[in-house]
């Protein structure tokens, strides 16, 4: 009998991710449900970037000093094997010293040492986030086929050579050259042929050529559109009531999970929700905030009246979401009566636990009595699959130092991995040091 009703929510919705493998596990577990192409979320960043600054970019994911990072939530693809980015502060507790004193033992700079160590192999869109000016941000559902085209092109191409250098064999080799064939062969018509094509539209089209039976696709704005009942957006009318209880709240489970999400500033009025707009031929947002009165985003502004969410004069202002911040996101989408199972990866999103102790928070206090759907947790199991595998893997030279190993069969890559990571994780527990 089949189970009904999931909800997946994802950036970078395309077959080079792992939205797939997620969705056909699901379907072949008798789970019907529906995957949302993100739309809402900030579409790129890059550091240094000012208002009227043009031009998009493929770069590997890095952190620059202080932690800092660019940002690529339109278009991603992650080398196979690859390396994840380091924030080199990350290294204070097993060194025993500061980043600026680990750069003066080795005879160099803290620059230096982010520009050496932390780059990664996730290859990324990046430019400036502005829209008309520093309040406003550009979301993924505003970018189109005539600045991102080229880029998927070469992220398609990039993605084709990496897995030719990483399986040698023939027949592994024309595998992947048939499947980017019949993928580009796809693709290009849109990339060609229409410019004003959203890149989300891209995605729907490229993903809806894989799905599994009793899945099918979205917008997540459309999730969060203030059309929806009232009910639908109780989490936003929760902070309006309660503000001051709701935003500790918030703050406490932040704190408590020391998950890197910046607090609300309560004297400003802080929402953790987002204003998702049309504004001209741009799709925008920027962060809500609410004055006891009225709630504003950038140089709008609503009265609210008698506790009543303004949600038809936000629609006729341009507002199509209004979209929870990441940790207000994953109890949003799993809120009744509108919500679902919400399916996440056995190891993300790093927010749940700051989520999960912001609920339980409201509940205890009788903030929130909604009930809330639960999380799908999935776990693909990557290298138990290669168990077995004969075909021959050429690991990323990174991976050849630290394995010894030019190349191998899957199965016995599989399991040297296993022992490189248990070693690691020895050793970093026998460095770390209060």
């Amino acid at each position: 009998m089949s189970r009904v009703g999931f909800i997946s929510i994802d950036q970078n919705c395309h077959p080079l991710w792992d939205t797939l493998p997620k969705l056909h596990a699901l379907a072949a577990r008798g789970w019907r449900g529906r995957q949302a192409i993100e739309d809402v979320d900030v579409a790129f960043s890059r550091q240094g970037s000012r208002p009227g600054d043009r031009g998009l970019e493929l770069l590997p994911e890095r952190f620059y000093r202080g932690g800092h990072s660019d940002w690529g939530a339109a278009l991603f693809c992650h080398d196979f094997l690859g390396r994840l980015p380091l924030d080199v502060r990350a290294l204070e507790p097993y060194t025993g010293r500061t980043t600026a004193a680990l750069a003066r033992l080795l005879q160099t700079d803290v620059d230096a040492l982010y520009d050496r160590w932390s780059p990664s192999d996730n290859w990324q869109l990046v430019g400036p986030s502005y829209a008309e000016d520093s309040r406003w941000h550009r979301v993924i559902g505003d970018v189109r086929m005539a600045e991102a085209g080229p880029h998927v092109r070469a992220l398609v191409a990039h993605a084709r050579e990496d897995l030719l250098e990483r399986f040698p064999q023939a027949e592994a080799q024309a595998r992947i050259r048939a499947w980017f064939a019949e993928e580009e062969a796809a693709l290009e018509p849109r990339l060609a042929g229409e410019p004003s094509l959203p890149l989300t539209t891209l995605y729907r089209d490229w993903l809806q050529r894989h799905l599994p039976p009793g899945v099918g696709l979205c917008l997540t704005s459309e999730l969060l559109a203030p059309q929806r009942p009232a009910a639908e957006h109780a989490l936003l009318a929760l902070f309006l009531e309660h503000y001051e209880e709701a935003a500790g709240a918030y703050n406490a489970a932040v704190q408590e999970s020391r998950v890197g999400i910046a607090p609300l500033h309560l004297r400003q009025g802080e929402l953790p929700f987002f204003a998702v707009c049309r504004r001209g031929e741009h799709r925008v947002r920027a962060p809500l905030l609410w004055d006891g009165a009225a709630m504003r985003a950038g140089d709008l502004g609503w009265p609210v009246c008698r506790g009543e969410l303004p949600l038809e004069r936000m629609a006729r202002d341009g507002v199509f979401a209004l979209a929870g911040k990441a940790m207000l996101l994953v109890l949003q989408a799993r809120l009744e009566p509108g919500g679902a199972p919400l399916a996440l990866p056995h190891l993300g999103s790093l927010y749940m636990p700051a989520a999960y102790a912001f609920e339980r928070t409201l509940r205890a206090q009788g903030l929130l009595r909604t009930p809330a759907y639960p999380i799908l947790r999935l776990r693909l199991g990557f290298l138990d699959h290669w168990r077995g595998c004969p075909t021959i893997v050429r690991p990323p030279p990174y991976l050849r130092d630290l394995l010894g190993l030019d190349e191998a069969p899957a199965s016995a890559l599989g399991e040297a991995l296993r022992d490189a990571m248990d070693s690691a994780e020895k050793t970093l527990r026998a460095l770390a040091d209060d």
